[in-house]
Order: C-alpha cells, then structure tokens, then sequence
C-alpha cells in the first residue's frame, strides 16, 4: 500500500517572520490569519525555528519588546515533500512537535507547512485563514495575565510513600512555580505475585494511596498555594508503564532516588529504571539524603546547569532543555564535554604534545560551533563551555557539586531486548548529588 506523502496533505500560503520580528507583530499575525505559529526563516528564505502561540504564551517579555530570535523554537525540524506521511508522524513524535516547515532540495521553506492530524483527512485549506471557525483563546488577553494562571504546561510526579518520593514532590512544585505549569500527583502500584498469579494485598492500599496523594497535595499547597495540582492513583498494572502514560504529554516526569552516602552513591529504583527506557518525556530523578523529605537541590538553586555532550551525537534536544533550564533561573550553563586521545597513541614512546593540543583545539571549535546558535537564541545566557581530556561521566561528575540541575542524554532506542541507559548517564544517575535530567534524543 502506498502511504500519502507530504505533498498531498501539506498546506500553502505559509505565513513567516524574520528573526527580528517583534513579539506585538508575531501576536497579530497569528490572530489575524487565524493560526497557532509561524516558521521563523533568514534572508535567503531557510527556516531557523518555528514560533507558536505557545512561545509567546510561555516566554512573554516585559512590553511586548522580544524578538521572533529570541521566542522561538529552534532549530526548525523540517519535512521534505516527498516524505511518507508516516515518516513524518515519526519525525514529529521524535521531536515532540506540532508542526514541520516543508523545504526543498536547497533547504529552502516551499510556502506550505504540515501538521500533525492531519493524516487521514483530505488537504484542508492553506496555513492563512482557517475554513472552519474554531474558538482560541485571545492572545491579546492572555499576555496581560498573571503567568501562574496560564498552564499551558504540566509537571507530572511519581509518589510510593519515601521520603525521596516526598522529596520529588517538594522539587516538582518549585519547578512547577517556576514554569507557571500544572503539577499531577501519580501515584501506581504493582499487585503482589504470588506464583504464576497476582492479587492484590490483603490490607486497603488503594486508600492508603489516596490518604498519600491528598496528604502530600495539601502539604504542597500550604507552601505554593497558586498551583494547579491534580491527583491520580492506579494498581494492578505495571509502575513504569502508568507512569511512562501520565507523563506521555507532560513537559517533564520527576521521580526520586535514595542516597546511600558519599561513597556508595544513589539507588535509583526499580520502578525509576524501568521508566526511563519507556518514555521520551524528559525525567528528573531528585536526591533524598539520610531520609529526609528535602531534596538535595531545589528548583530555585543559584547553582548552575551543568551539561554534559557528546560531540558525535545529535544534542539538539539537550541543549534546548539545558538552555531553557538555565534561562529560566538566569543562572550560568557549564557544557563539559570529556574525550581521550585514540588507542593509537596511548602505546607511542614519545608522543608529540603538540596532538593533544590540536585535537583539543578542534573539539573546542566544533563545540563552539554547536553552542553559537543557542548563545543567540539566549542572549542573557552566561556559557562557560569545557573542553576535558578524560573519562566523560568523571569530568560531568566533577563539574556537578553545587549545580542546580545536571543534564545528560538517553539515546532512543526500540531494541528487541529492550532499551538501555548508556554508562556515561548510568554513573551520573547514581552519582551525582544534585537533581539529575535525563533527556531522551536521537
């Protein structure tokens, strides 16, 4: 069967900004062609990022003053127009977007965006006004709202009754503050085996799970009493995967880990491993020392974010995450990239100093390179980007004390035996004494 391509659904008459567009004019552009975002494109016509309403909505400046540069998502995630319509789905879940600019041989936008639902439907009218009458809320009366009244967003935390659970609690609703978003409360259980047969346990868990949910719900609200918090219990069917479904279209799934001391590190769970692998949400796993309800780190911490890269994988999606993290607590963002010097040289006699230093040399400008355009994007952003010569998770490690939050990938993965969490992030997660982003990518 021949899959609908691109060309078939995609639609025309784009609408698109520069870069120096202003907020105001971005605002009415989307209200007077009746659409939800824009592709952002340069001088020669090449798409840079995509701003949406949800953009403006999220990163409002003080009147109206940011430019499309500054709202915007990028890199823009394109499309070409002979691409299956399924190859497109799968690049939009990928990303976690909307939409996707479509560009031709040259990268060039081709005046027509595709957008997500609308496989299965017939071409629907161009990305001006829409043929059907839909309601939305005005952009123009939600600017001037207090932010914690927009929840355009959602926080989701995973309870079990320790003291690390109540410690993730604690974090996700400084974040939430912070964000303006909406903060769930989840709570799942696994019904006892017994043999080849499970069935619940003999005492009323489900209410004990209700009784945790309400008490830490209150608990929270007596300290930010502006949030949006929201309950959910389940049992009988796997933690992992009710989780991994409650955080399916959340912005970021917070679970905690118990500490073991200085030397012997953190448990990270069963149920937090078993997670991870089944979710492309973004997860932060939240140090609970000795036992106590505190989190090692808070939301709100003056410490930095601490990146850790690879420089021969696609880190678009970390450094967005990263970025974001860092601009939203206006603190610094230290990159650490760690690399050791080839086999082949570690038997030479007498090696030249003089390689170190060149191929040190090289790294630091493709790390530049990669940093350059999110340094735009984040103007105020303070970037201290570290070139280490040795074992990538040590150098991540030793820049980590102090930080606010620590950030490293998860390469997505559908392997027959299941995915994995490479060594660099496994030692982090069990190592590092701040709060630690797993952020999935290509």
């Amino acid at each position: 069967m021949r899959h609908r391509s691109v060309a078939d659904l995609m639609t025309h008459t784009a609408v698109t900004v520069r870069r120096t567009t202003t907020f105001k004019e971005i605002a009415r552009l989307l209200k007077e062609f009746d659409i939800t975002a824009m592709p952002v494109v340069d001088e020669t016509g090449h798409p840079v990022g995509v701003v949406s309403e949800a953009d403006l909505l999220r990163r409002r400046p003080a009147g109206g003053a940011a430019t499309a540069e500054e709202l915007m998502t990028s890199p823009a995630v394109t499309a070409r127009p002979e691409w299956s319509v399924v190859r497109a789905a799968r690049v939009m879940q990928r990303h976690r977007v909307k939409r996707l600019p479509v560009v031709d041989v040259d990268n060039r936008l081709t005046c027509a965006a595709v957008e997500r639902g609308r496989a299965g439907r017939s071409p629907v009218g161009p990305l001006g006004p829409s043929q059907r009458p839909r309601k939305r809320k005005s952009l123009e009366a939600a600017t001037i709202r207090p932010r914690r009244n927009i929840m355009s967003n959602r926080i989701t935390v995973g309870l079990d009754g320790s003291s690390a659970g109540s410690a993730a609690a604690d974090w996700a609703a400084n974040e939430a503050e912070l964000r303006g978003a909406a903060l769930e409360l989840v709570h799942a259980e696994d019904w006892a085996q017994y043999g080849p047969f499970a069935a619940p346990l003999p005492e009323p868990r489900p209410q004990w799970a209700e009784d945790l949910l309400s008490r830490t719900r209150d608990r929270l609200l007596r300290e930010h009493s502006t949030l949006d918090i929201s309950t959910h219990s389940t049992n009988g069917l796997a933690a992992s995967k009710v989780l991994a479904a409650s955080a399916e279209d959340a912005d970021l799934l917070v679970l905690g880990s118990r500490g073991l001391g200085a030397v012997a590190g953190f448990i990270v769970g069963s149920t937090a491993s078993a997670t991870l692998p089944e979710t492309d949400t973004p997860v932060v796993l939240v140090r609970s020392v000795d036992g106590r309800d505190q989190p090692t780190g808070h939301a709100d911490d003056a410490g930095p974010v601490v990146l850790g890269v690879d420089l021969r994988s696609n880190c678009d999606r970390l450094l967005a995450f990263a970025c974001e993290e860092a601009d939203r607590r206006a603190c610094p963002l230290v990159v650490v990239h760690g690399w050791s010097l080839p086999p082949v040289f570690s038997y030479a006699p007498a090696l030249d100093l003089g390689v170190e230093k060149e191929m040190a040399g090289g790294l630091e400008t493709t790390l530049h390179e990669l940093l350059s355009p999110w340094e735009r994007k984040y103007p105020r952003l303070s970037v201290d980007a570290r070139i280490v010569i040795g074992q990538p998770a040590i150098q991540i490690l030793d820049a980590a004390p102090g930080a606010a939050l620590v950030v490293v990938g998860r390469r997505i993965r559908r392997p027959a035996l299941g995915a994995r969490i490479g060594p660099i992030t496994h030692a982090v997660m069990h190592h590092a004494t701040s709060p630690v982003a797993v952020v999935a990518h290509d």
